[in-house]
Order: structure tokens, then sequence, then C-alpha cells
């Protein structure tokens, strides 16, 4: 009976948190998708895909080949394959419609980060109240809830284990955590690679950081390596070879393609960026003296209160040496991607680690950020609740993580009527079906979204039709494929498919499915 109150904590904690975030969600009945008929509907799109490969023996695509910028091959390489959290989806297709197996994934998801956190938290003995916090700031932290449009994003749960992991490892050397520690780093590559990526810089900082703050860590690094030399070698090379599987789709898909230094000076954090929330958020007008305007990519407070409990944090473990790696972690990965202005940024130098020129979006170390603070923080509020003090000292911390909980608190995402949209690629798919190939011509939709949504309805189309489709929208262009992706002429048509392909392409008016043509090549 003593572990009620603790669960009713967790599960007060994960619902308030699950109903915050997802408020548009529950509040339509499940009628609107969260965020938007963009980047959500793209990930949506890789979803369901991979459902078709899975559950349809006649579906046309193939598992790194989905049918969009038809002809073009491995076009699953331009974004992220959410493959390591597919599955998840798949089980929910298997009773649920797909707008409602979308939604209540990114919800599980959501579940799993603070299960995960909670969990961690418990293992390095934070009391249930911290860890239920530390679960909440990982799974709903306002950050974290701004960026629900990049779905590729909610899935982190492997990060908190990659944690827990190397700082086992840095205690005391030894090849279980090496062999857990190097899994949820390839798992979490699986579930997305941007934050696999900064969770693997992190790592590279935390541990030696870390070791190098015990007494004696490196004398037992050297001492465990040379004692264990090929089962270390072969537990490395056994993940490495792992994660080369994993990667050889995108590394094949974008062979010769690297993102310049110039085009990532634009989603560099600078000092605004780490003092900017959403705009329907807590502090938002509060410290609008102290920034600029940002993009929307760059928006990454976690609040005031949260910025004090890691001053806190920093005060307190002077001499612990886990949550002080975490903070000099967190504090490197900062500085390493901050942009100073004039284009003047780490990143130039960064970005040349293996897999940097493949990022563009450097803003996204907002995760391994957050990651590393959070555990710092957390820890340190379980050293303050561990020591005998007064009654109103431990109401003060327990205060303190109530206020930050409700600072992370305010902002709803935009939603959208994802079924309404897909009724519309259901007709435009009744008009596609039985062809050899497909075109969704615009304009459809938002004129500011410059074409997206109608390839994004072609996409959709032809999914749903069985039929591949010239249209795309993903992370890149192939190469030679026309700027105007969403209403090309047939000669544009002729020029990017001839000479990959024979057969119709059956085009069809996104406005108005009924209206339909067709271009033959021989």
């Amino acid at each position: 009976m003593r572990r009620l109150p603790t669960l009713l904590l967790y599960a007060v904690a994960l619902a308030g948190g699950t109903y915050g975030a997802f408020r548009p969600t529950f509040d339509s009945g499940f009628a609107r998708v969260q965020c938007d008929i963009g980047d959500t509907t793209l990930n949506h799109y890789l979803l369901e895909h991979s459902w078709q490969v899975v559950a349809n023996p006649d579906y046309c695509g193939r598992l790194f080949s989905p049918p969009f910028f038809h002809p073009q091959r491995l076009v699953a390489g331009y974004s992220e394959t959410l493959l390591g959290v597919a599955p998840l989806y798949w089980a929910l297709r298997l009773g649920l419609p797909p707008d409602l197996a979308f939604s209540w994934w990114m919800i599980l998801l959501g579940a799993l980060n603070f299960v995960a956190f909670a969990a961690v938290a418990r293992w390095w003995g934070c009391p249930p109240a911290v860890a239920a916090f530390g679960g909440f700031l990982w799974a709903f932290g306002l950050v974290h809830v701004w960026n629900l449009g990049h779905q590729q994003t909610i899935p982190r749960f492997w990060c908190p284990l990659a944690v827990y992991h190397a700082g086992t490892l840095a205690a005391g050397p030894n090849l279980r955590s090496l062999n857990r520690l190097a899994g949820c780093v390839v798992l979490q590559a699986a579930a997305c690679v941007y934050t696999a990526w900064f969770l693997t810089l992190g790592l590279a900082l935390f541990v030696p950081l870390a070791v190098g703050l015990r007494a004696g860590g490196w004398g037992d690094v050297k001492a465990f390596y040379a004692a264990n030399r090929g089962r270390v070698l072969l537990t490395l090379g056994a993940w490495a070879a792992a994660a080369a599987a994993f990667a050889y789709p995108y590394v094949a898909a974008n062979r010769g393609q690297v993102r310049g230094y110039a085009d990532c000076v634009g989603h560099l954090p600078d000092t605004s960026c780490w003092l900017t929330g959403p705009p329907d958020s807590r502090w938002f007008e509060t410290v609008a003296p102290l920034r600029h305007e940002v993009s929307a990519e760059c928006v990454l407070f976690g609040g005031l209160g949260f910025l004090a409990l890691v001053a806190a944090a920093a005060w307190r473990s002077r001499a612990d040496v886990l949550p002080l790696a975490c903070l000099l972690t967190a504090g490197a990965l900062v500085l390493l991607t901050l942009h100073f202005g004039g284009g003047v940024s780490g990143w130039w130098l960064v970005r040349l680690a293996p897999g940097g020129g493949a990022i563009r979006a450097v803003s996204r170390v907002y995760v391994a950020v957050y990651l590393f603070a959070d555990v710092a923080v957390v820890l340190a509020l379980a050293a303050a609740l561990a020591r005998p003090r007064p009654a109103w000292q431990r109401l003060l911390v327990y205060a303190a993580m109530l206020f930050v909980a409700f600072e992370q608190t305010g902002h709803e995402t935009p939603s959208d009527d994802e079924a309404a949209f897909l009724r519309h690629a259901d007709a435009c798919a009744a008009s596609l079906r039985g062809a050899d190939a497909g075109f969704v011509t615009g304009p459809f939709g938002d004129p500011a979204r410059q074409g997206i949504p109608a390839n994004l309805l072609g996409m959709w189309a032809g999914l749903r039709a069985n039929v591949p489709v010239v249209n795309g929208y993903s992370g890149r262009t192939p190469d030679g494929y026309p700027d105007r992706g969403d209403v090309l002429t047939d000669a544009e048509l002729r020029a990017w498919l001839a000479p990959r392909f024979t057969g119709t392409v059956r085009v069809v008016d996104a406005a108005d499915p009924s209206r339909v043509r067709e271009v033959v090549f021989r």
C-alpha cells in the first residue's frame, strides 16, 4: 500500500504533462493533429509508408525507397526514417486509422520519455518527487513542447539511459556499461539521427570530464583497457557495425551532399535564442528587453526558474563529480554552437566531426543541452533533500519544483484537421488509382507554404492509391529535380522523368481532383 502514493504521484505528473502538451488533440476529441500540414504530415507519411511496407505485400514502395520523387531511389534517406520507433506506430495501426494512430504514437512517445528519465533518476537514488519532476521536464518541458512539430525529436527516451550508463562507466570502467552505453546511442540513432549525433557529441565531452574529475579516474581507465582490450574492441566494433548498417541508406542517398557552413549560420543559436520562449509562454514579455527576435527553429528558453535551478545545481555540485560533469557538458555544448555574430561560432570546427556535415539545424543541440542540465538539476535536488533539514527548507525545495513545472506551461502548439487533409488526399487518390505514375499539381492550401501542402497532398494521394508520384517534399530534393515542384509543366515532367520512366503519368488538379489529364512517356 505504501507504493500507491508514489504511483499516484507519477500518474499525476505524467497525465498533467501529457494533457498540457497535447491539449489541442485532447480538447478536439482527436479531431485535430499537432502540429501542421508540413513537417508533421511528412513524418506521418514516413510512418505510414513503413506500415505499408510491412502490412501490404502489393505495396509499390520499398523500405528505403518510398514512392515519392519518382523514380528516384532511396529518398527515405533525405529525412529521418523513424524506423527505430515505427513499430509502435505499426502496433497502433492494427486497430486505428492513420490520423488516430499518429496522435497516439506521439502521446505514447512522450510517456516513454517520462518513464525513461524518471527510472534513471530513481536508479541514481532520487526520491520519487524529484524523479517525477525530472521526467516531467524531459518529456514535457517548454522547449520540447514547442518542437512537437518536429516529431523526429519526440523519441528521446534512449538519451537518459545513455547518460546513466556513461556515468556508471566513468565511475568504474566495466564492459556491461560500455556495451549498454553504445547500444543506447545506436538505438537513439535509429529513432532520430539528429538527436543521436548531438547526444554523441555530449557524451564525448561528458565521459572524459567525469573520468578526469574523479580521483584516479584515468588510471582506472588505462588498467581496464589493458586487461580487456580485445573485448572492448569487439564490443565497440559490433555496435559500430550495427550503426554503419543503419546509416548506409542515409549515406547512399546523400553521397556527395554536405551542408556548407553558410547553410548552418541561420540556425546557429545565439544568446537571444536561449532567452526566447514561445510567444504565449510565461516569461515571453518579461525577458523581451534582453533579446532580439529569433527564428522559430531557435526558440530554446526553458524558464527563469529553471535557470535558477541550474545555477543552484552549479553551486551545490562543485565537489560532486556526476552533476558537475553534466553542467560542464551542457555549458560546453552551448558555447561550441553559440553564434557570436558575424558568422563566428565554434560550430565551424565542430561540424568537421564525423556526420557533422549533414547537420543544418544546429539549434537542435538543445536536446543534449537540456538532457545534461536536467540530470544535473535532479541530482542536486536529490542531494538537497537527502540531508536532514527543517521542514520549511524541504517545502521550499518542493515549491521550487512546482514553480518550474508551472513555468513550462502556457504554450499551446498549433494543430490541424489532418483528417480533412487525408480525405482530400483520398479524392486525389481515386483519380490516380491504376496509373503507372502520378503527379498532383498545385496550387493548394496556403500560398505562403511554397507548394509544400500540394506536394504532401500528392505524396499522400500516391500512398493511398498505391501509385508512385513525382511529387516530393523532404529534407532536400534530388539532384536535377525542378525547383517548382508542385506546378510542373509537361516539359518539366519530361525533363525529370526521361529516360528513367516509360508509361503514363496521370496529372491531377489538387484543387479539383476530378480534373485529370495524362502525359505519355514512350
